[in-house]
């Protein structure tokens, strides 16, 4: 899975809580991100992202909010404060990536997605300041191997599409 390759994107934090997993007391970082698009971005990204990305700019389209019905598994990200910056403010291991959609307002289309986090190795720190701000990220695998897109479970973390579903 192709997700912003070789691309270090700017990000807007939108929403970054912390919360206690009621199951295992664990406390958990939840945020949620978003991308303003361009083509080069949607380049970089594998094919249901690329699908949404032309589904929702299609100028026939009436769509404002397309969901992609898929979970980006395990997946690193560092956040740079500067797009020039050579060492990550904050790096995380491992996230999934859920409630991945499109928004288009006008011209703009953004590409929201959320995931969650342990609270641990600095991100409360980083939180605190970098929250509802703009940063650059870089996505790679956690893994060895690629990236994997599976299938979104239903009624999980994401909200439910308002007005289409994903068009391929």
């Amino acid at each position: 899975m192709r997700f912003f390759e070789k691309q270090r994107p700017e990000v807007y934090i939108h929403t970054a809580k912390l919360k206690r997993d009621r199951k295992s007391g664990i406390r958990l970082w939840q945020f949620t991100l978003i991308v303003t698009m361009t083509a080069e971005h949607v380049r970089a990204c594998d094919v249901p992202v690329a699908k949404a990305w032309d589904y929702i700019t299609d100028r026939d389209s009436a769509a404002i909010e397309v969901l992609i019905a898929s979970e980006i598994q395990a997946c690193g990200i560092d956040f740079f404060a500067q797009i020039d910056d050579v060492t990550p403010v904050l790096h995380l291991d491992v996230v999934d990536l859920k409630g991945l959609r499109f928004t288009r307002e006008k011209n703009t289309v953004e590409f929201w997605f959320s995931g969650e986090h342990v609270n641990e190795g600095g991100i409360h720190d980083f939180m605190k300041p970098y929250a509802y701000t703009r940063v650059w990220a870089a996505f790679t695998p956690a893994r060895q191997g690629e990236l994997q897109m599976q299938p979104a479970a239903q009624g999980k973390l994401g909200s439910k599409p308002k007005r289409m579903k994903d068009p391929g």
